[in-house]
């Protein structure tokens, strides 16, 4: 079963700065990369976040969909998240 405790850990400044204490490791991250991890830590998911950019931030959905998506990969690449089982399935149905 997947699991996004990993990112839930990481302590976050305004300006972009994330520390994850377990691990050391610090981050940087843009403003609407700040903005998509504050409302993945708030239990949204993918659509609810695309909504969220879209409504407060000039923004097509084309592009916030492969930013999402990128930066998604970013943080599996260094293991802050995992999708759950009912996002697996949910890409499956597609």
């Amino acid at each position: 079963m997947g699991t996004n405790d990993n990112f839930k850990r990481l302590a976050m400044s305004e300006n972009g700065f994330l520390f994850d204490p377990q691990t050391g490791h610090s981050y940087t991250v843009n403003e609407i990369s700040m903005e998509i991890l504050s409302c993945l830590k708030r239990g949204m998911d993918e659509s609810g976040i695309i909504k969220h950019i879209m409504d407060n931030y000039d923004v097509t959905e084309d592009q916030i969909k492969r930013d999402y998506n990128s930066f998604i990969v970013k943080l599996k690449q260094y293991s802050l998240y995992e999708e759950t089982d009912k996002e697996l399935a949910k890409k499956f149905k597609k």
